[in-house]
């Protein structure tokens, strides 16, 4: 896809060098917050499960139906994940924690470089953004809930978006998007998006890359592999009518006050949204608006899997970056709709929520203000369903909005600029 790349002013040195360091104070200050309070603020839950479950890789465990780490909680990733991981394993854990934290601060920065990259930039003119929005993205609450739990979400969003910034059309297009496929599953909804925006070349490739990490899987651990895509696949590893499943899955569970349940009308929805949402976003890249069609495929994914914990949600770093590098004139109150939403605030919020008077303020997302975990979201009503369900309510309107616009350049003839 040929486009104009913009070029931006050229800065000098100090100027170059303030946004990584605003990158490293921004960092600085959450370390030190951090070493405050680590059982609060840097729990590393996942990290034991995904070492512990490369362990048993290594010593010829079942991953599955097994339970890892001090909370006793299922590996619910394909085999190749696990062989991934055992690699990694034998490391002292404070090793594997830095390792996975390092990794992920790369994958932070890189996402937002490639972000910017696709709104038609030079690569030598994003990076001086990308820092500065990789320092707000430390206060986003998905971003540090990835790396409190020591998640992979920040890796594996580097890998979509760097694969269509940086390798289309190149023989290495669609390489990043199925081997981040074959480690999250979800992000397979963007193979369908290539599809659909014409790259059909580039989705082959990503498609034949996801099935060569379930061979590999198969291969190396076939008991594993048919306990995972016989049965374990479809089973989450928490209840998914939790607060912090911000799905379209959670919502229709919280709203009928059960934990299961709701299947007909939960199908109907997520195909009307992944139909409507996956036709806008390829819609947007056939018009060269590739920020807005990955924006608009993430959403609908997170909204279409039947669990989308809250630190899944990192994809709101491009829409970020989409909502400022925007020329329309509700540029700002965009951007200050995302942070509102999204950041990480100072909170008087109690263990499983409620706003207490006798608990001091301290950095958490406004979904924990309401009552959670152990059946309480089961009980919510009127403005709590709204609220508790905010992430879910705030994708369904960028995705309706951003259909809507799109239809209505498309048949006006109009081309919206890269970045509008």
């Amino acid at each position: 896809m040929s486009r104009m790349l913009r070029r931006e002013p050229s800065l000098g040195r100090p100027a170059r060098l303030a946004p990584a360091l605003l990158f490293a104070a921004s960092l600085a200050v959450g370390v030190a917050l951090v070493a405050t309070n680590p059982q609060l603020y840097w729990q590393q839950s996942d990290a034991v499960i995904y070492r512990d479950a490369g362990a048993a890789v290594l010593h010829g465990r079942p991953l599955y139906p097994t339970l890892f780490g001090p909370a006793q909680l299922p590996f619910t990733y394909p085999p190749f994940a696990g062989l991934l991981f055992a690699a990694g394993s034998p490391l002292p854990f404070g090793s594997w924690k830095a390792g996975l934290a390092g990794l992920s601060l790369v994958g932070l920065v890189g996402s937002a470089l490639a972000a910017l990259r696709l709104t038609g930039r030079r690569t030598a003119d994003c990076w001086p953004a990308a820092f500065v929005f990789g320092a707000i993205g430390l206060w986003l609450e998905p971003v540090d809930s990835t790396l409190s739990f020591g998640q992979i979400n920040l890796m594996v969003m580097a890998l979509v978006l760097t694969d269509l910034a940086f390798a289309r059309n190149t023989r290495f297009g669609g390489v990043g998007i199925g081997l981040a496929a074959g480690l999250k599953i979800t992000p397979a909804i963007f193979i369908g998006y290539l599809l659909l925006s014409g790259n059909r070349r580039e989705a082959g490739t990503a498609a034949l890359t996801a099935a060569a990490t379930v061979a590999i899987g198969f291969l190396a651990l076939p008991a594993d592999a048919m306990r995972f895509w016989g049965g374990r696949i479809l089973q989450p590893g928490d209840g998914p009518e939790r607060l912090v499943n911000q799905s379209l899955r959670g919502t229709f569970l919280r709203a009928a006050h059960r934990a299961t349940g709701e299947q007909l009308s939960w199908l109907i929805a997520v195909l009307a949204v992944g139909v409507v949402g996956l036709i806008a976003a390829a819609s947007a890249s056939r018009a060269g608006l590739e920020l807005w069609g990955v924006c608009l495929c993430a959403a609908s994914g997170l909204l279409a899997s039947p669990i989308s914990w809250s630190h899944h949600w990192v994809w709101v770093l491009p829409v970020l970056v989409l909502a400022w590098q925007s020329t329309a004139p509700w540029r700002w109150a965009a951007t200050a709709s995302v942070v509102l939403l999204f950041a990480w605030w100072p909170l008087p919020v109690g263990l499983h929520g409620r706003w207490l008077a006798d608990v001091s303020a301290h950095p958490s997302g406004l979904l924990r203000i309401l009552p959670h975990d152990d059946g309480r979201e089961l009980r919510w009503s009127g403005w709590q369903m709204v609220l508790g369900n905010y992430y879910v309510v705030a994708a369904m309107l960028f995705v309706l909005s951003g259909s809507i616009a799109v239809y209505r350049r498309k048949h006006r003839g109009g081309m919206l600029s890269p970045s509008e």
